[in-house]
Parts: structure tokens; C-alpha cells; sequence
């Protein structure tokens, strides 16, 4: 048996070589190359066995998002705006945040997401003053109750908002499959 490759660029040629069939040997390096880079790895880096088997198995979590307002729809303090919204599967909740189309002045905003009526956050997610994105806020959200069972119904209050109000909503959150 060969030595072990040591490299991507290693394993794609090996790989590549050792296929027989309708497929050439470039086509099989040009998608290697493209899986190895989705996963975050070049063909020039220096990786062992054990970081190649981690890459190939590393894990992308689905994300939901889930416009709560339109675009020129201002922020008002409302509970169940938006709607329910069901997760028709069980899920873990890894990460949340809100973004918003038009930042708000003034004051933050804050969101909460709730399952059942009760919170599944112990930190709520805000928007600081000026921005758009949850994802540089002061304080990040923590999710104190992440799994969601099947059919969950997730509801969505707006808790506080700017003096000038933000305009639109959406709300995402990074999940784990059951």
C-alpha cells in the first residue's frame, strides 16, 4: 500500500489516480478542490489524516430566518408580532439574532423568542442604537432553553424599541437537527 497522503493536494492526486470510469481525473480534482474549500480548507494547506476526516465530517448547521416585518413597517412594543411560526421538526437552537432594514435611534431594540409563551432566552436579543445587525450588540442573547420538539410553535415579542423606531424585522437562528 502507498504511503499515507499528508496533504489535500496529496490525497486529490491519489484520489484522482486511482479512478477508474467515465469520470476523469481532472473532474475529480476540481471537485475535491471544491469540497475541500466549501469546508474550509485549500489544496495547499498541510493537513494530517485526522484534520482531513474532521474537515470532510465538520458540520454546517441550517439556518431559519423569518421576516417578522416588512421592510417599511415600524417598530412598535407588541407581543406575537408576527405571528406563530411551527418548527416541524425537533431541533436544537444553537444561535439567534435579528437584523433589521432601517436602524433605529436612540435606544435599543430588543426581541424574545418564546415557545409556548415562555421565553427560550435568559439574555434577549437587542440591536444596539444606530444598528442594523444583532451580530455586534453590546450584549450577545443567551439561549437558556434550546431544544425545540417537533411542531414547536415559536412566537416573537418586540420588547423595547429606538425613540425613532427601526423599520422591518427579521429574526434567524442556527439549528441542529435531532
Amino acid at each position: 500500500m502507498a504511503d499515507t497522503p499528508r496533504t489535500l493536494a496529496e490525497l486529490i492526486a491519489l484520489l484522482a489516480d486511482n479512478i477508474s470510469g467515465d469520470i476523469s481525473a481532472q473532474d475529480i480534482r476540481d471537485f475535491l478542490v471544491s469540497v475541500f474549500n466549501y469546508v474550509g480548507y485549500s489544496s495547499a494547506d498541510q493537513t494530517t489524516a485526522a484534520q482531513l476526516k474532521a474537515a470532510v465530517t465538520k458540520s454546517h448547521n441550517p439556518y431559519i430566518e423569518y421576516r417578522i416585518l416588512d421592510k417599511d413597517t415600524a417598530h412598535e412594543v407588541l407581543a406575537g408580532v408576527g405571528g406563530d411560526f411551527r418548527i416541524p421538526v425537533a431541533c436544537t437552537i444553537l444561535n439567534v439574532g435579528v437584523y433589521v432594514d432601517t436602524a433605529g435611534v436612540t435606544n435599543p431594540v430588543t426581541v424574545d423568542i418564546l415557545e409556548a409563551g415562555a421565553s427560550i432566552l435568559s439574555t434577549k436579543i437587542t440591536i444596539d442604537s444606530g444598528e442594523k445587525s444583532s451580530k455586534t450588540a453590546a450584549v450577545p442573547p443567551v439561549i437558556s432553553d434550546p431544544v425545540i420538539g417537533a411542531d414547536a410553535i415559536l412566537s416573537f415579542d418586540i420588547t423595547t424599541i429606538s425613540t425613532t423606531p427601526a423599520k422591518g424585522l427579521v429574526v434567524w437562528m442556527e439549528i441542529q437537527l435531532a
